[in-house]
């Protein structure tokens, strides 16, 4: 049902945008990403009936807020394959996150392997990871300077994590962690 509702919009999207010309008078060409729009976005809405509470951040791209993907990450990258790509022409984010223990040695290699070739196989278009140890990410925020080295996907593109402000921070730090 959710799968349902998250094509039509897509679909809703692209129909409305694309009847339109931009200010260069070329077509508009939809994507699904947010750059860091989603946390200050976020930051300045009320509670939702999803159960998303006051001044959480949105999702950070075309998957699942942080914490609703609660059947792991097969079912969030076949329902993001769902979304049929020739309605994001300009791309879309899809931000995983998996500790790094989850994907160690031959057996985690295996994994990522496998969501990979069954995400593109099923018609995904492009998938960006974060596989870090949470412990580091959550002592990065606490001691700045600590990490200078450390670079993070935000949605889109990669920072370095001291770079970024602390809710942009914050919300990496929270993203849900993937187990296989």
């Amino acid at each position: 049902m959710v799968d349902n509702y998250a094509r039509l919009v897509a679909s809703v999207f692209y129909d409305a945008l694309t009847r339109h010309q931009n200010t260069r008078e070329g077509p508009y060409v939809p994507g699904f990403y947010s750059v860091t729009c989603h946390v200050a976005f976020g930051q300045r809405t009320g509670a939702l009936p999803s159960g998303r509470l006051a001044g959480e951040p949105f999702a950070s791209s075309l998957g699942a807020a942080n914490g609703r993907d609660r059947l792991g990450p097969t079912a969030l990258l076949n329902s993001v394959a769902r979304i049929d790509s020739k309605f994001a022409p300009n791309g879309y984010a899809l931000n995983l996150r998996f500790d790094k223990r989850v994907l160690k040695g031959e057996r985690g290699k295996g994994i990522l392997k496998g969501l990979v070739k069954g995400f593109f196989s099923s018609g995904g278009m492009e998938m960006q990871f974060n596989v870090l140890d949470p412990e580091v990410l959550e002592d990065a925020m606490r001691n700045p300077g600590k990490y200078p080295g450390l670079v993070v996907r935000v949605s889109g593109y990669l920072a370095y994590f001291d770079d970024l402000p602390d809710a942009a921070k914050k919300e990496i730090v929270d993203r849900t962690r993937l187990e296989a």
